[in-house]
């Protein structure tokens, strides 16, 4: 069977499972629910980085609550941890690299999902590359190998959050498509 034929039939099963509507110009877009999952996966993440951007242009209580909030996933050292004026975001630059990562992911996820047969396929060596640099970052660091500066573990921590965030969209992208056990169709 050709590709071609493969495509078409593919797009038939989609479009009579509901996944697409085709248009006039015979691509078919990505169904409403598909957007809702990845307006999730933009919306959620930004919410994170405001919310660990905000103790400095907040008071005391909030700035406290903020703080306690994001100390169960960070260590929150001030020395390691971007800070405006003297007053430390919520998280290090490490996990503030993560969570910048993950909604600029959702926007490139839109670029990149023509790629997701690949992604899909490799996830666990992707996920593992992208925690590479991360590790090594930290562990020559605590070996007294390198010495790592914000800007290395911001990068580190972009380059996984980068990753994740891929995956991230690709999962909630999924969970509210009709079919969530259809591949991500990617309209040319």
């Amino acid at each position: 069977m050709s590709d071609k034929l493969a495509d078409r039939r593919m797009k038939c099963e989609q479009t009579k499972a509901g996944m697409t509507a085709p248009t006039a110009s015979g691509t078919s877009p990505r169904p409403a629910r598909f957007w809702w999952g990845w307006a999730g996966a933009l919306a959620l993440p930004a919410l994170l980085v405001l919310m660990a951007s905000l103790p400095p242009f907040v008071g005391p209580e909030w700035r406290e609550a903020l703080m306690k909030g994001f100390s169960t996933v960070c260590h929150q050292l001030p020395s390691r941890s971007p800070s405006v004026q003297g007053t430390p975001l919520a998280v290090c630059h490490r996990c503030y690299g993560i969570y910048w990562g993950l909604p600029l992911a959702a926007l490139l996820f839109l670029v990149l999902a023509r790629w997701d047969r690949f992604f899909n396929r490799y996830a666990g060596l992707i996920l593992l590359a992208a925690l590479i640099p991360t590790s090594l970052d930290w562990l020559l660091g605590i070996l007294g190998i390198w010495h790592n500066t914000p800007i290395s573990r911001l990068a580190t921590g972009g380059l996984l959050g980068l990753v994740a965030g891929y995956y991230l969209a690709r999962a909630l992208t999924q969970v509210f498509s009709p079919n969530p056990k259809s591949k991500i169709e990617n309209p040319k």
